[in-house]
């Protein structure tokens, strides 16, 4: 019997995703067209959106691995894609004028702070150095 994650990593393909991405374009258009979305607002969603959907691979993709490989998978690729998405959803609060790019930019040094730190942690805890 299939567990949860591998039926929804059967469902959750790239043709999904992209058809998924293909509907919010066109339902932003719609709502921009009918006064109801700012066009300002339309681009700031659609990267958010394209940001949740690759995160969500990203978890369906770590699932399948053991906390070592997760731990190589975030300090070659993870980190970066987390710092995207805390940049992504920056924009949107600025965009939407929730937050001052100034707030934003404060906030993206502290995530970084901690992603650093925490790949040194899985660095220290998992990682074996390069033996020449």
């Amino acid at each position: 019997m299939n567990t949860f994650w591998e039926q929804f990593a059967a469902w959750f393909t790239e043709d999904r995703r992209s058809k998924i991405y293909a509907v919010t374009i066109a339902v932003t258009a719609v709502l921009t067209g009918a006064g109801t979305l700012a066009p300002a607002h339309a681009e700031p969603i659609l990267v958010v959106v394209q940001g949740v959907l690759a995160a969500i691979a990203a978890a369906v993709q770590l699932s399948n691995l053991t906390w070592a490989g997760r731990a190589r998978w975030y300090t070659s690729v993870g980190r970066a894609a987390l710092y995207a998405g805390a940049g992504s959803v920056g924009a949107l609060l600025v965009a939407f004028g929730i937050l001052s790019p100034d707030q934003v930019d404060e906030a993206l040094q502290v995530v970084a702070g901690v992603l650093t730190i925490i790949g040194s942690v899985l660095g220290v805890i998992y990682l074996k150095p390069d033996t020449v």
